[in-house]
């Protein structure tokens, strides 16, 4: 049971680390929600805003994977991985409050 729990936090943050690909791109629709810093940076700087973007999107696909290679024994350091992924998960929904 504890894969579903793996598999659906991984689907979630996929389909996050996707809208910021998207905005990465160029997108605009929801990007205010990102904050006022994301819509002016994409009008005064639309390269830097894409890159910026776009790190953050890697760094977000990645944080969705890395749980569920961890929970398949695909990776090496496995302890490692999943202290930083209950870091990272404790630091999201500190930020979130």
């Amino acid at each position: 049971m504890s894969r579903f729990f793996v598999w659906a936090a991984g689907i979630a943050g996929t389909v996050h680390a996707v809208f910021s690909l998207y905005w990465a791109f160029g997108g605009q629709w929801l990007l205010a929600t990102v904050g006022q810093w994301a819509v002016e940076l994409s009008v005064q700087s639309p390269l830097a805003a894409g890159i910026m973007l776009g790190l953050i999107a890697v760094g977000k696909l990645l944080a969705a994977t890395i749980p569920i290679a961890v929970a398949y024994g695909r990776v090496p350091w496995r302890k490692f991985w999943r202290a930083v992924s209950w870091f990272g998960g404790v630091f999201l929904v500190s930020t979130a409050l």
